[in-house]
């Protein structure tokens, strides 16, 4: 079977996209591509003879985009999204992403997003890293400490670290040329009166922290007058830390930085991101860091091995390998076998009853079920409704509700309490 092809010339891509993405979960699937003009007066006579009809044909893209006249180049391409990621295929703003530099892999562009992001935000915006200042860099070894190591080296910046095993400690020697007399232990406070006589007593200009509680009050105590203490880890912010203010009397900063309500709520800082990227992509300011790969039919080996705290650098599952030749393709591939089965469907008229149904797995599968047709639900649970969350989906799902933009659909919540 030849590819099935679909044009759309509207000024909404998204049904297209979405009709897609279902389209290719079913077997066979590959053989669709779709067309999307920009141009909303193009003429969607197509001719593969001709350009761009012919550029898009010999690429064999399953995405295709006419712009002017012209086609989808197939460019490699890198950005964030927030939240909606666990998936093979996200339909994503264009200010989100920006390309993939050409002597970087797909794999290497992964490690530099969120770590040298929150780098930038943290150290550069925020704490306005000077030339030759003195930055202690906790837990060294992870990501973002690394992002923070290649970043104050290119600022010749006198940097000071923690880790949390020896393997790690004898890594950043090795691999950043770090003395070890310069590196400390991240698993007790002993680092405060180490860093202070590694100062004479004066402290450091710049904590890049993520540590928690007594640890974090001790990463405050190892500033200069004036320092600033740029915090990155979300725990304690939770938790509602509480802070002496006796530390402010030595005229210091507390930065607190998350990075994803950044992005969400500064519309341009992804831009200025991506331009700082470009832009010392190739001075050593900003590389990419090492990576452990895991193949996607691992994923739960990949977050065992995350959360075990063994890991240096990024963890990253790779989904499929990056094709050898980075250009446009110039041959038309072969059309691949069609093969067919049913898709998943659920009576609108049938009730299902979900066991457990408001715990998180419940709560994921009545959406999914009612996308794919179901209308009527039962959930049993030991206790009622009692999280946001649960109140929201019951809310979503039953008739009364008055959010018009939900399909009305019949759930019933049966407790042990009755």
């Amino acid at each position: 079977m030849e590819n099935v092809w679909l044009v759309a010339n509207d000024s909404c891509i998204n049904g297209i996209i979405g009709l897609m993405n279902c389209l290719r979960l079913e077997p066979g699937g590959e053989v669709f591509r779709y067309i999307f003009h920009m141009d909303t007066n193009t003429d969607t006579n197509i001719n593969f003879n001709t350009k761009p009809y012919s550029d898009i044909l010999a690429n064999d893209l399953m995405a295709n985009v006419i712009k002017e006249g012209k086609a989808d180049t197939g460019e490699r391409v890198m950005g964030l999204e927030f939240g909606r990621m666990f998936c093979t295929s996200a339909n994503v703003a264009d200010n989100y992403m920006t390309a993939i530099p050409e002597h970087w892999s797909m794999a290497e562009a992964v490690t530099v997003l969120s770590t040298y992001s929150t780098v930038h935000y943290g150290l550069i915006k925020r704490a306005n890293l000077n030339k030759g200042e003195s930055v202690l860099i906790h837990s060294a070894a992870g990501g973002v400490g690394q992002a923070a190591i290649n970043v104050c080296k290119h600022y010749e910046c006198l940097i000071y670290a923690t880790v949390g095993t020896e393997e790690k400690k004898q890594f950043l020697i090795n691999k950043y040329n770090i003395p070890e007399k310069r590196i400390f232990s991240s698993r007790d406070i002993l680092f405060k009166n180490e860093i202070m006589d590694a100062t004479d007593g004066q402290g450091v200009d710049v904590v890049l922290n993520s540590l928690t509680g007594e640890k974090l009050s001790a990463g405050l105590e190892c500033l200069a007058i004036s320092g600033r203490f740029v915090e990155i880890g979300k725990y304690d912010m939770i938790h509602s830390k509480q802070l002496a203010m006796n530390y402010f009397i030595r005229d210091i900063q507390f930065i607190a930085v998350a990075i994803d309500y950044v992005m969400f709520n500064d519309i341009n800082y992804l831009n200025e991101f991506y331009h700082w990227m470009h832009k010392n992509c190739t001075n050593g300011c900003v590389k990419p860091l090492n990576y452990t790969v895991f193949e996607a039919k691992d994923a739960d080996k990949a977050f065992r091995y995350m959360t075990s705290g063994e890991h240096i650098g990024k963890v990253i599952v790779k989904m499929r390998d990056e094709e050898r030749e980075r250009t446009a393709l110039t041959f038309i591939k072969p059309v691949p076998k069609l093969l067919v089965s049913v898709k998943t469907y659920f009576n609108a008229n049938k009730v299902y009853i979900i066991t457990g149904g408001l715990g998180g797995f419940g709560l994921e599968l009545i959406p999914w079920m009612q996308s794919l047709g179901a209308r009527k639900f039962v959930v049993t649970s030991r206790s009622s409704l009692k999280t946001d969350y649960q109140k929201f989906i019951y809310n979503r799902f039953v008739k009364k509700s008055q959010n018009k933009k939900y399909f009305a659909s019949d759930l019933m919540v049966s407790t042990a309490n009755g």
